[in-house]
């Protein structure tokens, strides 16, 4: 099939902005394509192509849970868009 987009994505990260909204918390703004390209405080959180890297997904399967979990079929389909590239 073809390549994950962010809009097959998009509609995960609702669950994220109570807290990664604009000015969201460690810099991290869930809310748009843009702003989660752009990364945190710490610097990116998606990294293209290569998901195991990708803080957004280390935190998610981080011990204990992170506070907002993503469903597994969710981070599944969030790792294969990474890994796909993270095409907009």
């Amino acid at each position: 099939g073809l390549p994950p987009t962010y809009e097959t994505v998009a509609s995960f990260f609702a669950t994220c902005l109570s807290c990664h909204a604009e000015g969201g918390l460690a810099g991290v703004n869930l809310s748009s394509y843009a702003s989660i390209m752009q990364g945190g405080n710490k610097g990116l959180i998606v990294i293209p192509g290569d998901a195991e890297n990708s803080p957004l997904v280390q935190v998610q399967q981080m011990e204990p849970a992170h506070f907002a979990q993503l469903t597994n079929s969710q981070l599944e389909q969030i790792i294969n868009w990474i890994n796909a590239g993270a095409p907009e």
